[in-house]
């Protein structure tokens, strides 16, 4: 082909949050991550929204290509305060970074910490 063709997006929906550039919003952006078994290392400046994509894949988007790219389709995911936990009250952030710990330790990683 000598010549560019056109292309549009397919319509796919993605999970995404928005860094506020400090610890404390990191903190359920990694856990987020964490949970879906991803270990790959990653830079995104504040503002930046993180994206999983269509294969499970993270990555950061800028806030304008995100605004001109996406829009929203739903209601946001219900956590609890201070970290991405399941809403469910029976799930206590212990339980929680327990369950971190483990999947920390099964993947060769001897901790987490808390930021707070």
């Amino acid at each position: 082909m000598s010549t560019p063709q056109k292309f549009r997006k397919k319509p796919v929906i993605i999970e995404a949050m928005q860094w506020d550039g400090t610890p404390e919003g990191a903190t359920p952006i990694i856990n987020w991550i964490l949970e879906t078994g991803e270990r790959s290392a990653m830079r995104a400046t504040p503002g930046d929204w993180i994206i999983r994509g269509v294969q499970g894949e993270f990555y950061p988007c800028k806030p304008d290509i995100f605004e001109a790219t996406y829009e929203v389709v739903g209601p946001p995911a219900t956590f609890a305060p201070g970290g991405m936990l399941p809403a469910d009250p029976r799930t206590t952030r212990k339980a929680h970074l327990a369950k971190l710990a483990r999947l920390g330790q099964a993947e060769g990683i001897n901790r987490f910490e808390e930021t707070r």
